[in-house]
């Protein structure tokens, strides 16, 4: 977390420990403070260390360069930063044996060029005293966060939205664009936040502060997707096959570089166990992987999964099995934690999961990106089965449409999963794919949405949502060889939805208990290969993830490619019936809501209605909660104020 102030007035050191204070869960091995001058203007610097290279005292933050003229704060790991130190010591005298420094020593080499060269997940800001000026940088998928606000005298920045406001040390105001969107997605696509003056970074943006007050942002990252060889098809493929068994290799033995224990997070699904092959294939038995099921719940359980996988590895497996009654133990600490509202569900597991991880590991890989790389998701499947829908009579599709509106959906089971995937089918009218896939991801329907907020503010946060997204596809549309539509939404969702949700849950879920997660799937190496690769390579006749089928199935067990697709989630549709009805209902109720711009009583109608079974609003529900006990916590926060 960091402080310019303009007007070139003393950081108050209270500021800068109150940051420091908010982010000691993810950094609680040591901690550090530089305060002093970038020419007129003051600037005050913290960081929260979690050591896992090179762990002396001399790899602390934040960390200058000898001559004690460009200093950092970073948070994240840089993968290849063993090469790059190597091409840059014949100009650099390291001190350490960590990444940090190569950043420094790559920034004093290249300039704000060197971004290009590190291969790794990163939120940094660096102070160049020569030059005058801050840079603070994202990296390319956003994996590690980064938020910021621009006052009247002040530039604030922090890896979290707590840690932002204690260094803005004013009240909060809510924006209720923000709100609906949030309600819509379950989260704000960057840099939209629910904070008014408060925003994320996006994912491959920089920022430039000079001492003057002028905040320069740009887009430093544009992918460079893999080209495709010529050739026969066949042929093709199989090349693509072995380029990626290939590449996976070198990406995961570059994030098993660690001073501490590293593990894998293992559901038992693709994506997961094509990391702990790659990585058994380079560390052999002594890997671990971790796992969390649900013994009481078969229908959420994956721990068997997991477990089939790693005895077949050979890996040294360690299951956390939980039983609803911990979840519903762990639900207020687990809402207290969230940092900003936040409506997937599935943080609630993740976070539990990497309690248990990090009893034993530092570090765990994970296996996030897969899907929106290789066309995991049944939304992208949906674009196929929308087509061949419309081939059907308008009158059958809205009986078939009004038949499922009485049928309950949910995710519990399978059926009740395809009424619902169903529903969602029938109701996206539009032949643009644009709107058409936003209308599937979309965590609530618009009249949900419309019936909690104002109508203006739900019409401008779907606004926003669509100019977010469709920059996307314009921004990577010509860089793609098929120009494919649904390959551009892929490439969309790997910059948005991927960065906002699953990112965040994995970053806030892991970071809560100090656990290191990394993403090999997203290392620019991998994602660069799977946005070059034809539509086909990706999902063919209903087929999702063809290439990564091809090239694993011999390292893993059949099981793993033939069980259904299943998200990592917990029954909280039944919890709202049930465990936490009452709770929700009180949280609901008390006001909170209400300062968010949300109607309280709107919300309780959603839960009634959703606790007679005919109507599942679990996921808008589970969004109004952390809303509702967010705003709570804010209230008391603007109160000390």
């Amino acid at each position: 977390a960091g402080i310019i102030n303009f007007a070139g007035r003393p950081i108050a050191p209270d500021r800068l420990a109150a940051a420091d204070r908010a982010l000691a869960h993810r950094g609680p091995d040591d901690h550090g403070t530089w305060t002093g001058r970038m020419d007129a203007a003051t600037v005050g610097l913290i960081h929260r260390r979690l050591s896992v290279i090179d762990l002396r005292p001399e790899a602390a933050q934040p960390m200058w360069d000898p001559a004690g003229r460009c200093g950092i704060v970073f948070n994240g790991e840089i993968y290849n930063f063993q090469r790059l130190r190597a091409r840059l010591e014949d100009r650099f005298a390291f001190r350490t044996q960590c990444d940090t420094e190569v950043i420094l020593a790559a920034y004093e080499a290249w300039g704000a060029r060197a971004w290009d060269e590190l291969a790794g997940m990163w939120a940094f800001a660096l102070v160049d005293l020569n030059r005058n000026e801050m840079r603070l940088s994202r990296d390319r998928f956003g994996i590690k966060p980064l938020w910021y606000a621009r006052t009247d005298e002040e530039f604030v920045f922090a890896s979290e939205l707590p840690a932002l406001l204690a260094v803005l040390d004013r009240p909060v105001e809510i924006d209720p664009v923000g709100v609906a969107e949030y309600l819509a997605l379950g989260m704000t696509l960057s840099p939209g936040t629910v904070v008014r003056g408060a925003q994320k970074l996006p994912p491959g943006w920089q920022l430039r502060v000079d001492p003057a007050g002028k905040v320069e942002a740009s887009e430093w990252y544009r992918p460079v997707p893999m080209q495709v060889g010529p050739g026969p098809e066949p042929e093709r493929f199989e090349q693509c096959v072995e380029r990626f068994r290939s590449l996976m290799g070198e990406v995961v033995r570059d994030h098993m570089v660690a001073d501490v224990p590293v593990g894998v997070l293992l559901s038992g699904g693709v994506d997961s166990s094509i990391i702990a092959a790659a990585a058994v294939r380079d560390r052999g038995s002594t890997v671990r992987t971790f796992s969390v099921g649900f013994a009481d719940q078969p229908a959420y359980d994956e721990g068997a999964y997991a477990a089939e996988v790693a005895r077949h590895l050979g890996c040294t497996h360690t299951p956390l099995h939980l039983s609803l009654s911990d979840i519903h133990a762990e639900l207020p600490d687990l809402l207290d934690a969230l940092d900003e509202p936040f409506g997937d569900s599935s943080y609630l597991p993740t976070t539990l999961l990497s309690h248990i991880t990090r009893k034993h590991v530092k570090v765990a890989l994970s296996g996030d990106g897969g899907d929106e790389l290789f066309a995991g998701y049944w939304r992208y499947r949906g674009h196929e089965a929308w087509r061949k829908v419309q081939r059907v009579p308008a009158m059958a599709r809205r009986a078939v449409m009004a038949t499922a509106r009485l049928l309950p959906t949910g995710r519990s089971s399978g059926w009740r999963n395809k009424v619902r995937q169903l529903r969602k089918l029938l109701a996206a009218d539009s032949s643009d794919p644009v709107l058409r896939h936003l209308a599937w991801a979309r965590l609530a329907e618009p009249r949900a949405v419309r019936s909690l907020v104002r109508e203006a503010d739900a019409a401008a946060a779907d606004a926003r949502i669509e100019q977010v997204y469709r920059r996307q596809i314009e921004r990577t549309a010509n860089l793609l060889s098929d120009h494919e539509p649904l390959n551009t939404v892929l490439a969309a969702d790997l910059f948005t939805l991927l960065t906002d949700d699953m990112l965040h849950k994995v970053d806030r879920a892991s970071m809560r208990v100090a656990l290191e997660a990394r993403v090999p799937l997203l290392d620019h190496r991998v994602a660069e290969f799977a946005l070059g690769l034809p539509l086909s390579y990706k999902l063919q006749n209903g087929t999702a993830k063809r290439l990564l089928r091809a090239a694993f199935a011999a390292d893993l067990p059949e099981a793993v490619f033939r069980r259904p697709k299943r998200g990592f989630e917990v029954p909280v549709s039944e919890f709202f019936r049930t465990a936490w009805y009452g709770m929700t209902r009180d949280v609901l109720s008390q006001g909170s809501l209400e300062r968010c711009g949300v109607s309280g009583p709107a919300a309780v109608r959603l839960l009634d209605e959703h606790r007679t079974g005919r109507q599942d609003h679990s996921g808008v529900l589970f969004a109004l909660l952390a809303l509702g006990w967010w705003a709570g916590r804010l209230t008391r926060h603007n109160g000390s104020r």
